[in-house]
């Protein structure tokens, strides 16, 4: 909800680009919003192609109201950590490669690929 609230590019292109996750995965994340009435999601005039998402009113009111306990529970964890793993975390993560689609069938085993 940060990343809507914020991002100048609210297509789900860019939103997907921005996160760095698969449009068809942050589709289906969305769309939990979207029932929640949290975000509103709408066609392009000029593109009906393309989708724009923003917040609604409802879930500007919810990002605002929990951004502060976010914060403090953030501080407070990052406080009980050792100062150098959170880094750590990071870059192990930044140099994960990107999953594959051969590796589907090893991440969700009993899913066969569509033919």
């Amino acid at each position: 909800m940060c990343l809507v609230a914020s991002s100048p590019d609210d297509t789900i292109a860019g939103l997907a680009r921005a996160a760095d996750l698969d449009a068809s995965t942050l589709s289906r994340n969305l769309a939990h919003l979207q029932r929640a009435e949290l975000v509103e999601i709408v066609m392009v005039e000029k593109d009906r192609r393309r989708r724009s998402v923003w917040l609604s009113e409802t879930g500007l009111r919810v990002l605002e109201r929990g951004m502060p306990v976010w914060r403090e529970v953030h501080e407070w964890l990052l406080a009980k950590l050792d100062r150098d793993l959170p880094e750590a975390i990071a870059s192990a993560l930044g140099s994960l490669p990107p999953v594959r689609a051969e590796t589907e069938s090893v991440l969700r085993p009993g899913r066969e690929k569509d033919a």
